[in-house]
């Protein structure tokens, strides 16, 4: 019996120096008959080296497969999930590609679920302590937009056999980079709400070559271009709301500034992981121009999560999250500004994997009409963590999916043959975040300088601290 326990201590002592010896591999989170809300992080212990996993919803089923992932852990949206419990499954196979283990397990989706253990608390946008707090904040704005096109007339075959390819066109692909400075005005002075001022202080922008560069091989996207002055700098959006983000009313609404605009709506009284309200947003569809789009979504109050500002200091954040499809006539609305984004494209070079006519752009026997959509979709999501002591905003991020097929159209009035519809894929992703560092002093503009009245004015920072360099 001594031998017994002698060999099995040695093989526990053994397990424990080699880890990867005894211990499988599994799901590490969610655990066992958990509550989860929003968008989650699925992370796995012990995740095979050189291998990967297969991801299964309720079931593992062909049907139910979600992603095989190299990563050891896999993003999952519970919003688009229907309420109660669920169950994933995680099939791990090791670098030579044969099954090495299998790991289950059952939470429970309860994004509507109220927390009633959980702290409540409410969400301002501002307080009445603002009337003689200085409330300048600045925020740095970036977007990026990804265009994909597909389809559209084929090429010549000789065309075909031509071993150089040209830059695939990019009209859509655009980067945009801001200084924001928003300040809180005149608190409850006007029907109990306060002047909130947005001022686009720096703003910069630049889109993918149009050049007809050339290179070996396959169709690549084309480099980015150089950075030039952004025709939102100096606009200003000015909007009286209470501090529960009730709109009274906005003055200087151009139609661009949804980019700088995100003060969400709350609830009266307080809130819990699991609250959800209804709240008006508004965001853009498309940049670096597009019109505005105003909804009424769901927000989730999805838990509390502390978060760092540039400098350092450590937050408490309600994180919160909406997730939601534009109705059709707003899908269709941003597919038509992209489909004439991409028709005002200069044309592709001869030999171009996607050669004129442009997506968008009038097939012949099409009477110079745009071409209808087959299909048109759009999705929005938007996570905010918001600074519950300070009510104030401390960092955002807007995904923006839109997707459009084009209905197939014929050649030519007298032909047969039908062009291949245009297929087009875009997204938007908008990031903004509260930048509490303090300038940088310039050498000039030093008002009373070696006096008693001295002070140092303030320069922005540069364009590259702006993109983080």
């Amino acid at each position: 019996m001594k031998q017994i326990f002698r060999l099995a201590s040695f093989f526990v002592l053994a397990c424990a120096l080699q880890p990867g010896l005894a211990r499988a591999q599994s799901i590490a989170f969610p655990v066992a008959n958990q509550q989860v809300r929003g968008a989650i992080k699925v992370t796995f212990e012990n995740f095979p080296d050189g291998g990967f996993a297969m991801i299964y919803l309720d079931g593992t089923d062909l049907k139910n497969l979600k992603q095989a992932t190299s990563q050891p852990f896999y993003a999952l949206n519970t919003l688009e999930m229907s309420e109660g419990q669920h169950s994933l499954t995680a099939i791990f196979f090791n670098a030579g590609n044969k099954r090495a283990a299998t790991s289950t397990v059952n939470f429970t989706v309860a994004n509507t679920v109220i927390d009633e253990s959980a702290e409540g608390v409410k969400l301002r946008l501002w307080t009445n302590a603002d009337i003689i707090n200085d409330r300048l904040r600045r925020y740095r704005v970036s977007a990026e937009s990804i265009g994909k096109i597909e389809g559209g007339p084929k090429k010549d075959e000789k065309e075909a056999e031509s071993p150089i390819q040209p830059y695939i066109p990019a009209p859509l692909d655009y980067q945009v980079s801001m200084l924001i400075r928003t300040d809180v005005r005149d608190v409850a002075l006007t029907d109990g709400a306060a002047n909130i001022r947005s001022v686009v202080q720096l703003g910069y922008q630049r889109q993918r070559s149009t050049e007809e560069n050339i290179l070996p091989g396959p169709p690549t996207k084309a480099p980015w271009g150089s950075w030039g002055a952004s025709s939102d700098a100096g606009k200003f959006l000015v909007k009286t709301v209470t501090a529960s983000g009730v709109e009274k009313n906005a003055t200087n609404k151009v139609t661009t500034l949804p980019i700088a605009d995100l003060l969400p709506r709350f609830p009266q009284g307080t809130v819990r992981p699991g609250s959800t309200w209804e709240s008006e947003m508004s965001f853009l569809g498309t940049i670096p121009s597009g019109s505005a789009i105003n909804v009424r979504a769901p927000m989730t109050f999805v838990s509390f999560e502390n978060i760092q500002t540039p400098t350092g200091v450590e937050k408490r954040c309600a994180k919160l999250e909406a997730r939601f499809a534009l109705p059709l006539e707003v899908a269709t609305r941003i597919g038509k500004e992209i489909q004439q984004a991409v028709a005002a494209a200069p044309a592709a070079k001869a030999g171009d994997a996607a050669a004129a006519p442009a997506a968008g752009a009038a097939p012949a026997g099409a009477a110079g009409a745009a071409a209808e959509f087959a299909t048109v979709t759009a999705t929005v999501t938007r996570e905010i963590w918001f600074d519950i002591t300070g009510s104030q905003l401390l960092r955002a991020t807007d995904t923006i999916s839109a997707y459009y097929e084009e209905a197939a159209v014929l050649l030519a009035a007298n032909a047969t043959e039908e062009v291949e519809p245009y297929k087009v894929t875009y997204d938007v992703r908008i990031t903004k975040y509260l930048d509490d560092r303090i300038p940088e002093p310039t050498p000039s503009y030093k008002a009373g300088a070696g006096t008693a009245h001295g002070r140092d004015n303030v320069r922005d920072p540069s364009l590259d601290k702006m993109k983080g360099k």
